[in-house]
């Protein structure tokens, strides 16, 4: 889009949580981001797992839905779309996050 100077025409919204894409929002380039959430997506699995070894009958284990993640510049509230819960990140703080929980993982 800003080769073709078309920057300030096409709205640009990623998914996932690239780099050069968190940098384009905080610039202003990139409208915002969806972002999956691993750590809980491993997390609530084994949950569910572990329940299911212990006997408890699918029926009754209750809906472990992960929150969607959206990053754009300013974030915003929490919201609820049907019944999924919506995060809405500020791209700085989730950058910083990320690079801390990734420089963490390398230890």
């Amino acid at each position: 889009a800003k080769a073709k100077g078309m920057a300030k025409d096409v709205k640009i919204v990623g998914f996932d949580e690239d780099w050069v894409t968190l940098e384009g929002i905080e610039k202003g380039e990139v409208v915002g981001t969806v972002v999956q959430d691993p750590f809980n997506f491993g997390l609530k699995s084994v949950e569910l797992l572990a329940q299911l070894a212990k006997g408890r009958d699918k029926a009754n284990i209750p809906d472990g839905t992960i929150p969607y993640r959206v990053v754009t510049k300013d974030g915003g509230p929490e919201e609820t779309v049907g019944k999924t819960k919506v995060v809405n990140l500020r791209a700085d703080g989730f950058a910083k996050k990320l690079r801390a929980d990734i420089d963490g993982a390398k230890k």
